[in-house]
């Protein structure tokens, strides 16, 4: 991936120019059947490339951490939120059990 690797925890503010893409890089423990998800406004300068990737971190360790990454394009002027959450796929009506929140103006 071209340009800027981001990793949040908590929040964070950005700027990225148009056009190059970045990738976010969030860590969950695999034995927990947590995953990360993204909401992204319907109004947005970005767009998602593919569909999050996960990477081990902790290799040989059985529900070790692995890293997710999520892959975006800036594709027009102005900011917006990326919100971040993890959470169990199939539970519906729980709250998140992390939320990370990346601002990002793109210039």
């Amino acid at each position: 991936v071209e340009g800027r690797v981001l990793e949040i925890e908590g929040s964070r503010d950005v700027v990225v120019p148009r056009g190059n893409l970045f990738r976010v890089e969030l860590l969950a423990n695999a034995g927990t059947g947590h995953a990360w998800r993204v909401e992204m406004p319907g109004v947005s300068p970005l767009e998602q490339v593919g569909e999050p990737v996960t990477r081990p971190v902790d290799r040989g360790v059985m529900g070790g951490r692995v890293q997710w990454q999520f892959t975006f394009r800036p594709v027009g002027s102005g900011s917006c939120d990326l919100v971040f959450n993890l959470v169990r796929p199939w539970e519906s009506g729980v709250a998140p059990a992390k939320t990370a929140t990346l601002h990002v103006t793109v210039q």
